[in-house]
């Protein structure tokens, strides 16, 4: 008895280790490497804008130098400017991203689980895709108000579509010996779809995730571009409007920190949870 016992073991071992993915190390330098590199980059661009600007004597109404932007951005800073519009910016986009993500991956269960819903609505969705964001946002404008709910509904479409795509891939890019070892333990379809394949598409969700989060950030920018109270893109918007240029570009930059910074965290937790790759 003691035997059959241990025999169970083993072989629970193995199934267990034949599914396992190969652990490997990983890559040093995988968050980014040394700040070295990045630093003498943005000296050397800092250098060259200033030199263009001072050379070619260029109105400030049109490119501002690094000592206004900085100025403009510090001021603004103090004054708690980019917290308070950042807070709505980041709440729309979080909202918009959780949700188009979670419906693109249940989406891409379903269809890539039913090939007749794949042949039916697949179609539908490559056509949704390709309608242009910027003449969506009006119409949500109108129906939803001024709120954070268009917003959130236009960075939910441009995370959810990126998700859709990279998770059905990754769905079917299962080794076809680990399916039909779980099949030999009579697994059904749902364990073999939790054990295995959702397992073969995490780096691919990820991948998906890292863009989509970026993408997501664009659509409540984008949202608030057309119509807002609050946000980031109200504020870009504003100071356009009074010709605060150097403000404007204050502001970009402070969307390309955030826009790295939640792309670094993405990557972070993408090396954490799939730590085979």
């Amino acid at each position: 008895m003691g035997a059959g016992k241990t025999s169970a073991i083993d072989l629970t071992a193995t199934v267990k280790d034949a599914l396992e993915p190969p652990a490997q190390p990983r890559a040093r330098g995988a968050l980014g490497g040394p700040l070295l590199p990045a630093l003498i980059a943005f000296v050397a661009i800092v250098g060259i804008w200033q030199f263009l600007v001072t050379f070619l004597d260029l109105p400030t109404i049109l490119i501002p130098g690094p000592g206004a932007v900085a100025e403009a951005f510090w001021h603004d800073l103090r004054n708690g400017i980019y917290l308070s519009h950042g807070a709505t910016t980041l709440q729309e986009m979080l909202w918009g991203f959780v949700v188009g993500s979670a419906l693109g991956v249940l989406a891409a269960a379903v269809l890539s689980e039913i090939p007749l819903m794949e042949r039916m609505f697949y179609p539908y969705l490559i056509a949704l895709q390709t309608f242009p964001k910027i003449a969506v946002a009006p119409l949500l404008i109108t129906w939803f108000g001024f709120g954070i709910g268009p917003k959130a509904i236009l960075a939910g479409v441009l995370a959810f579509f990126p998700v859709l795509i990279n998770m059905m891939i990754g769905l079917r890019a299962v080794d076809a010996a680990q399916i039909e070892l779980l099949r030999s333990f009579m697994a059904g379809r749902w364990k073999v779809f939790w054990l295995c394949r959702l397992r073969a598409s995490l780096p691919f969700f990820f991948a998906a995730i890292e863009t989509g989060i970026v993408l997501a950030m664009l659509g409540a920018i984008t949202g608030e571009f057309v119509g807002a109270q609050s946000g980031l893109g109200y504020l870009v918007v504003q100071k356009n409007a009074v010709m605060s240029i150097d403000g404007v570009f204050a502001l970009l930059i402070v969307l390309g920190i955030i826009g790295v910074g939640l792309h670094l965290a993405v990557r972070a937790i993408h090396h954490r949870v799939v730590f085979w790759e």
